[in-house]
C-alpha cells in the first residue's frame, strides 16, 4: 500500500496582557525554523520504470512449451530517498513476488525472481521465489551506466520448494555486469532501441533439507544478456547455463503515465 509520510507542525500561543512588554527580538538559542523536506528522487527510472499500475507481458519457450509471463508493478512507496514497490509475478496459475526501488544510486527491479519464477520447468517446482537481498543497483544512475561501464552485483535469492520444511535455499549469485552498444530489438512488428548488458555470473547454494543444513555447493557459471529499452524496461533477454538456452521476449507492455 501507499505509504506517505506527514510531518504535522503544532504551534501554540498564550495570549498577553496589554500593559505587558513583548520582546519580538529573535533568541540566539531560539530553534531554527523546521526545514521542508526535499523533493522526492526524480523516479521512476527511464530503463526500469517503477510505475504503479505498469505492467509487462513476456513470452518465452518454443511451441507447446512455450508460456506467456505477467507482470506488474503494485502501489508505489514515496520518499525523499527513493522509491519502492511490490513486483507480482503470474506464470498460468502460479504468482510470485519481487521488488523495485530507485534510489540515488539507480534502480533495480526484481528479474531474477521473474525469470526463475517463469522458467520452473514444472509448476510445483517450487512454491516461493523472492529477492532475499542485493548489493548495489541492477542499473546505476548516471555515468555509471554509460556504454561500456562495468559493474558488480549481487543477489541472494530464496527459493522453498513444495513444503518449506522439506527444502528451503539461499542462491547467492554475483554477477558482472558490462553495458554494450545500444542495438535494435523487435518488438512485434516493430523495433525497439534498447540497452545491450552482459552479465557473466557465478552462484553458490546454500540448503537447509528437512531441518539440516546442507553442505553449500557452487552451481555452474551463467550468462545473461539482457535489452532494456528506455521508457519501457525489458525488451529480451537470453540466459545461458550448463549449456541450456532460455530466451524472453516482450509481448506487450503498459507504461501509465502521470504516476
Amino acid at each position: 500500500m501507499l505509504w506517505t509520510s506527514l510531518l504535522a507542525l503544532a504551534c501554540s500561543s498564550e495570549s498577553v496582557p496589554r500593559a505587558a512588554v513583548v520582546d519580538t527580538a529573535p533568541k540566539s538559542n531560539e530553534a531554527p525554523a523546521t526545514a521542508a523536506p526535499p523533493p522526492a528522487l526524480p523516479c521512476p527510472s527511464t530503463w526500469l520504470p517503477i510505475v504503479e499500475g505498469a505492467r509487462w507481458e513476456h513470452e518465452t519457450g518454443e511451441g507447446r512449451r512455450a508460456k506467456r509471463v505477467k507482470t506488474s508493478i503494485g502501489r508505489v512507496e514515496k520518499t525523499a530517498q527513493a522509491w519502492r514497490a511490490p513486483v507480482e509475478i503470474r506464470v498460468g496459475s502460479r504468482t510470485g513476488t519481487g521488488t523495485a526501488e530507485c534510489d540515488a544510486a539507480g534502480a533495480f527491479m526484481d528479474l531474477f525472481a521473474l525469470h526463475a519464477v517463469g522458467d520452473s520447468a514444472e509448476a510445483g517446482t517450487a512454491t516461493d521465489i523472492r529477492s532475499g537481498g542485493r548489493t548495489g543497483p541492477l542499473v546505476p544512475a548516471g555515468a555509471a551506466f554509460a556504454v561500456d561501464a562495468m559493474w558488480d552485483f549481487e543477489l541472494a535469492t530464496l527459493v522453498a520448494v513444495g513444503d518449506s520444511l522439506m527444502k528451503r535455499s539461499t542462491v547467492r549469485s554475483t554477477i558482472r555486469w558490462k553495458r554494450l552498444a545500444d542495438e535494435d530489438v523487435e518488438y512485434g512488428d516493430a523495433t525497439l532501441r534498447a540497452a545491450h548488458l552482459h552479465g557473466e555470473a557465478t552462484s553458490r547454494e546454500e540448503s537447509v533439507i528437512m531441518g539440516r543444513t546442507a553442505t553449500p555447493r557452487d552451481l555452474a557459471p551463467w550468462t545473461i544478456d539482457l535489452w532494456l529499452a528506455e521508457g519501457v524496461g525489458e525488451v529480451r533477454s537470453v540466459m545461458m547455463q550448463a549449456g541450456t538456452r532460455q530466451e524472453w521476449r516482450l509481448v506487450e507492455y503498459e507504461i501509465p503515465s502521470g504516476s
